[in-house]
């Protein structure tokens, strides 16, 4: 099975049978943006349940000429889809996503020739690498500070859409941003980012919200 997309964070369901499969001796390869990414926490987020899949044999990659964007599955050399679908909650249960899936040997053949190309160009990821089941202390604030600094880009955006009476919208917009995009494991880091995060909503409903909204 090989995977290639921009943003892997997929559910734990997903992540079990993936696990299953490799401990099987199923060839589970995947490959994955590396510090050329647009979002960070996604990375990093994501980056916490691969020791799992490490143990149990799969490949993770990460591809280093720049941003890929691809997102492709391959199963069997049989079974492709590719498409705008990303694993991650949001993706699957929010966004119009659109994906293409082939039942053919030689269309997957094809693909898996591109997937060979860009694993050449990837760094395969070792245990030691990752540093454990749970993100270093330092990794804990660097990740504290990210989520305050795009909350503080935000505001900005916030204060012009109160005034063009959207400010509804966005709220539920980073709401939902801000549910799909973190972990939701109980973790210390993203208890923190999501107290943070209340307390920004709660401020900035006192200083932008229109009386009776």
């Amino acid at each position: 099975m090989c995977i290639e997309n921009a943003y892997f964070l997929p559910d734990d369901l997903t992540r079990k049978e993936s696990i299953n499969a490799a401990k099987r001796g199923v060839k589970v390869e995947i490959i994955v943006p590396g510090k050329l990414i647009d979002q960070k926490l996604v990375r990093a987020a994501s980056k916490r349940h691969w020791p799992e899949l490490l143990k149990a044999n799969a490949k993770i990659y990460e591809y280093q000429p720049t941003m890929v964007h691809v997102k492709l599955m391959i199963v069997n050399g049989t079974f492709v889809s590719v498409g705008s679908g990303n694993f991650d909650n949001r993706s699957i249960s929010l966004n119009d996503e659109a994906n293409l899936d082939v039942l053919d040997r030689n269309f997957a053949a094809q693909q898996t020739r591109l997937f060979e190309m860009d694993k050449k160009q990837s760094h395969e990821m070792a245990l030691d690498e990752i540093g454990g089941l749970h993100p270093s202390s330092r990794r804990r604030v660097w990740l504290r500070r990210n989520f305050k600094l795009r909350l503080a880009s935000r505001s900005r955006v916030i204060a012009v859409g109160a005034k063009l009476g959207r400010l509804p919208i966005l709220k539920k917009y980073y709401a939902e941003l801000t549910k799909y995009w973190l972990d939701r494991d109980g973790s210390r880091i993203h208890s923190s980012c999501r107290i943070h995060l209340a307390t920004w909503f709660a401020d900035l409903g006192r200083k932008h919200e229109p009386d009776g909204l």
